[in-house]
């Protein structure tokens, strides 16, 4: 049996996967929280919304990812400190003359160019990739102490100097989505080691949050939460005035609130009806006393 969508690739025996499949699973979150940070920085920067859906992840050689790229292209990639580790973006011709149009005023749905992209056009994708790397390694943060000290682009992978093209790299394809009728094709790669330590942290973090606190942890929050200020109102009853009496109102006018004097008002929590009071003069200022509604007479 064949079926089309089937993309057959070469495998090659001999690399063992680092990292299981199963345990991948658990980058969801993170890939997510990377695919909202790409979109929200491509709908800043071109003021346009930007969707963008995050693919099947592969594990491959950074080699045999490098075959697969067209030339010349355009690839951004940043390194991570403490560690050193790199992550790269790529962006495709046709995509990247789309966010070269939508920058100087178009739409980004015209036929690209069958070219390299020049000095300046270079320069313009840079901008976006940079922003777009530096918020992929902001959602990271929330997971593990990294932050980018060093950011560059090139046109073609002969130009990406990697320390070990044998190493095993994560490709997560990304479909960006400018309209209904634009969309491309990119990929952010991330080395097994980047992922090996964001899944360590992930179980770290599930660790923790599966272990109980203790009494004193629990006593702290509590006089944390206890202790926080919250704004409380006293009103009267709604009362209902027709459009016309409202639109009339005028300094000096008496507004009539149904209430006879002595009945318990409500005391309130951000709109929310938490008791009973009834106005108690307290020397020259008012006040208010809590009272059990049942216990008051109708008059």
């Amino acid at each position: 049996m064949t079926n089309a969508s089937v993309e057959v690739r070469a495998h090659n025996f001999k690399r063992q996967e680092t990292l299981e499949r199963a345990r991948l699973r658990h980058l969801t979150p993170i890939i997510e929280t990377v695919s909202h940070r790409i979109a929200g920085s491509l709908t800043s920067m071109l003021h346009a919304s930007v969707r963008v859906e995050p693919g099947e992840i592969r594990q491959d050689s950074w080699e045999s990812f490098a075959a697969e790229l067209p030339e010349p292209t355009f690839l951004a990639s940043s390194v991570l400190a403490p560690s050193g580790t790199r992550i790269v973006l790529h962006v495709p011709l046709p995509m990247a003359m789309a966010l070269v149009e939508i920058r100087l005023g178009g739409t980004g749905q015209g036929e690209a160019p069958d070219r390299p992209l020049t000095d300046i056009e270079q320069r313009l994708v840079d901008e976006v990739a940079r922003k777009v790397l530096a918020d992929v390694v902001t959602a990271l943060e929330t997971t593990l102490p990294v932050h980018v000290s060093a950011t560059s682009s090139v046109s073609s992978v002969l130009f990406l100097q990697m320390p070990n093209a044998a190493d095993t790299w994560l490709l997560i394809p990304l479909t960006i989505d400018f309209s209904e009728d634009t969309s491309f094709e990119a990929g952010l790669w991330i080395p097994s080691g980047l992922a090996a330590a964001l899944l360590d942290a992930v179980g770290r973090n599930e660790a923790s949050t599966d272990t109980a606190p203790d009494e004193a942890t629990l006593a702290r929050v509590r006089y944390r939460v206890l202790g926080a200020p919250v704004e409380v109102a006293v009103r009267f009853p709604n009362i209902t005035l027709s459009t016309e009496e409202l639109l009339s109102l005028t300094p000096g006018d008496v507004v009539p609130l149904h209430r006879e004097q002595g009945l318990p008002l409500h005391l309130t929590v951000d709109g929310a009806r938490h008791c009973d009071v009834v106005l108690t003069p307290r020397g020259h200022r008012l006040a208010c006393t809590v009272v059990d509604p049942s216990t008051q007479e109708k008059k």
